[in-house]
């Protein structure tokens, strides 16, 4: 994968996998009149002038937010817990694996580790610290080799890279503040210091996060509106470079292995690009993709489902076309 923007975000900051591995262009976004999420995806071509991140246009994009007793939702907060002891634990992509889950002795996520699409070295691996009202914060390390290697690494020596710090703000239990401290990247422009304030609804439900530059000013948004059945169905970014990206999923009704993971930060990866938030009920079957430079992109997924319902095995297809291949691996 290359660099996101705010995928969910949760929806939000990995750089994942280089060179030889899938790769899905990055989402730098800016948003056009704010209309409903059907009118902004078949709307796209219409033009407009008018700059989305002027005050006014941020408030009307930024939804209702909850309050002070407001529980936000796992992995965020304490609604909504797994209470399953079942966990997601590894990821195949094409008969190799791309991801690893560990968790500690209370079922939390504790590491998480991506590797390249040969299935052996690792490209970054992530630790988990939490709170007694969920996530605090999220270290992550890179191969070193990461930034000028063209295919595969010679080893999986791994440096630090960056630190995702989540503080609740004073004023709200609906809104949290995240801190990301980047020291090695694979870009230089990932370097240094981003601050980004995330909203959450009166369900708890992660709806906005907003990036805010070195002049306090918000500089990026990311949108998430979730469904009737707590799945988000529609998302939209935003960015001062006047181009913005918008996504719209349909869903199953059966129960989504992210879930399980309760892992705060975007799974993003080729096939999997969108659909895998810790925050969603049901796995995605659909997923339109539109921006604002005319890009379109259909995905379709196709699950091979065990007994109790959770997929076993994913066919993704971009445009039509066979995409790659997902296997998922529980511990029970």
């Amino acid at each position: 994968m290359t660099t996101k923007l705010y995928p969910i975000l949760t929806l939000c900051l990995v750089t994942l996998l280089t060179a030889c591995n899938p790769k899905v262009d990055s989402p730098i976004q800016q948003v056009i009149t704010p209309t409903s999420p059907v009118t902004s995806v078949t709307s796209v071509a219409a033009p407009n002038l008018s700059d989305p991140l002027i005050p006014d246009s941020i408030n009307a994009y930024r939804p209702k937010f909850g309050n002070a007793t407001t529980i936000r939702q796992f992995p965020f907060g304490l609604a909504n817990q797994p209470t399953t002891g079942l966990r997601l634990v590894r990821m195949l992509y094409n008969d190799k694996t791309v991801r690893s889950y560990r968790y500690d002795e209370q079922r939390r996520l504790a590491q998480r580790t991506d590797y390249y699409t040969n299935g052996i070295h690792i490209v970054r691996q992530f630790t988990y610290r939490y709170g007694v009202n969920g996530i605090l914060s999220i270290d992550s390390q890179l191969n070193k080799e990461a930034p000028v290697v063209e295919g595969y690494p010679q080893r999986s020596d791994l440096i630090p890279s960056a630190t995702v710090a989540f503080t609740t703000t004073n004023d709200s239990l609906s809104r949290i503040e995240k801190s990301t401290q980047t020291e090695f990247a694979v870009h230089k422009i990932e370097l240094g210091n981003t601050r980004a304030r995330l909203g959450f609804n009166q369900h708890g439900v992660l709806v906005w996060e907003e990036i805010i530059d070195e002049k306090g000013k918000i500089s990026q948004y990311a949108l998430y509106r979730p469904d009737e059945m707590g799945n988000i169905g529609f998302s939209r970014t935003g960015s001062l470079s006047n181009q913005w990206e918008t996504f719209k999923f349909t869903y199953d009704n059966k129960p989504n292995p992210f879930k399980t993971t309760g892992d705060a930060l975007p799974g993003n990866f080729s096939s999997l690009h969108g659909i895998s938030v810790a925050t969603n009920l049901n796995n995605a079957l659909t997923q339109l993709y539109i921006n604002s430079q005319g890009g379109r992109i259909e995905w379709h997924y196709v699950y091979e489902y065990r007994p109790d319902g959770y997929p076993r095995r994913m066919l993704s297809y971009r445009d039509k076309e066979l995409d790659g291949t997902i296997e998922f691996v529980y511990n029970q």
